[in-house]
């Protein structure tokens, strides 16, 4: 009897976990990435890992400093501030400062697929373009060549060719396909609005514009197209699973999740935490969402 009752009411309590559950942590979250098993989380409280429900402080020296970029390989860590990059080998118990040409305002990180073994990655800077690395992270240059703006909005590294990148200003979008010694302009802000986020996936291109919704492409940029989905309006955050199979996206009120690259879309249930400033999802499905002023936010599934 007992044990009939609880299979019974099982699903039942399942289904009413599902749905936001808040996390303790930093109230303003700028950056995330998934590593792990967990997730690494830049804040104006320094660097947090959360490990399923729980948000620690991973060094108490970096509390005084906003990351507002976060990446990481197997091995190494990036994380990057308002005045340059630091990089760590023993999960952020010690950091380097990264020699750059000139101080740049980091915002956001693309690694190379096989960053560990390359060590190639691209930096988008709020004041110098883009930064490229080659031996991961312990050096910095510019590589601009093609681009005339100094803000650096998205920066996304293809998948399978980690010399292709792409990369938005507020001017339009770039393609480069030799590491950023030189860019082509693809696309202007008077196709779609200003661009904050860029997914490389599997044979498709997403672009989500901050205020025109999400456009696509199979030309790496070349052209745009919309798909009949729900995703329009204002974006506020866009993310790839570290797999490339899973898209999840963030409008003022809704998270949404694809799993066949934009095609279709699932409303993740109950509304969306509020002041959506980044999103990561890993390739279980699960999200994490960090706002403006109300600190971490993890998505339970039923």
């Amino acid at each position: 009897m007992l044990a009939s009752i609880i299979g019974a009411i099982a699903p039942l309590c399942k289904q009413a976990m599902s749905g936001w559950q808040a996390l303790s942590g930093p109230p303003t979250v700028l950056a995330l990435c998934v590593w792990d098993g967990g997730w690494l989380v830049g804040s104006t409280q320094g660097l947090w890992r959360v490990t399923g429900d729980q948000a620690q402080q991973v060094n108490e020296a970096l509390g005084a400093v906003a990351i507002s970029a976060v990446a990481a390989g197997d091995r190494r860590w990036l994380i990057g501030a308002a005045d340059g990059i630091a990089w760590s080998e023993d999960g952020g118990k010690t950091w380097t400062a990264a020699a750059l040409e000139t101080s740049a305002q980091v915002t956001q990180f693309a690694l190379s697929p096989t960053f560990d073994a390359d060590g190639l990655a691209l930096a988008a800077t709020m004041n110098r373009g883009v930064l490229r690395t080659r031996d991961g992270g312990r050096t910095w240059q510019a590589c601009n060549v093609g681009i005339p703006d100094d803000e650096v909005t998205a920066i996304a590294i293809a998948p399978t060719v980690p010399t292709m990148a792409l990369a938005a200003t507020p001017s339009g979008w770039f393609f480069t396909e030799d590491f950023g010694r030189a860019w082509v302009q693809l696309g202007s802000t008077r196709e779609a609005s200003p661009i904050i986020g860029i997914a490389l996936a599997r044979n498709v291109q997403v672009f989500a514009s901050e205020h025109d919704g999400l456009r696509y492409s199979h030309a790496m940029g070349r052209e745009l197209f919309t798909r009949d989905a729900f995703i329009g309006g204002p974006i506020s955050a866009l993310a790839l699973s570290p797999n490339g199979m899973l898209l999840a996206v963030a409008t003022p009120s809704v998270v949404a999740v694809s799993r066949d690259f934009g095609e279709h879309w699932t409303r993740l249930r109950g509304k969306a935490p509020r002041g959506i400033l980044t999103l990561a999802i890993n390739d279980a499905g699960e999200v994490l969402c960090g706002t403006q002023r109300d600190g971490l936010w993890r998505y339970i599934a039923a």
